[in-house]
């Protein structure tokens, strides 16, 4: 019986270490020039609202959240241009290997200027490519995921 017992609990131990990856979609989130962020509990780079808790766990120094801790998106005019515009996508998520992604998108589902996902640990960056002002059926648009 007691050995019994001590497989089960090495078992368990066993079976816990281990992980499955994901069969669902990877969590996502993101800004859009018109309807602002996807999830306002996430603080934007500007509000520095990020505490240590959030960031390390106990133990190992280093346990990532289930979301980052900040996410922003903006428009950037371009240098020399009066109408041409890049979006700009930055994201801290610290240990956690992620991505983020700025493009412009209008209401037929139409991409310009795709910067593809830009992964990192701990924070990423992406810069779309410039669109004319012009175009005013599209819409900046950035996203975060893992």
């Amino acid at each position: 019986m007691k050995n019994r017992m001590k497989m089960l609990v090495l078992t368990s131990a066993i079976v816990g270490c281990l992980t499955v990856p994901s069969l669902g979609s990877a969590t996502t989130g993101g800004w859009s020039e018109d309807t602002g962020y996807s999830d306002p509990t996430i603080p934007t780079e500007s509000s520095n609202l990020i505490s240590p808790a959030a960031v390390t766990g106990p133990g190992d120094g280093c346990s990532a959240a289930s979301k980052p801790q900040s996410h922003t998106g903006k428009k950037i005019a371009v240098s020399g241009s009066d109408s041409m515009w890049k979006i700009k996508a930055t994201t801290k998520w610290m240990c956690k290997y992620h991505f983020s992604r700025a493009r412009w998108e209008n209401l037929a589902g139409t991409i310009k200027g795709d910067s593809g996902r830009k992964y990192g640990t701990g924070s990423s960056s992406a810069t779309s490519g410039a669109l004319s002002q012009d175009l005013t059926t599209y819409v900046a648009k950035t996203y975060w995921g893992t």
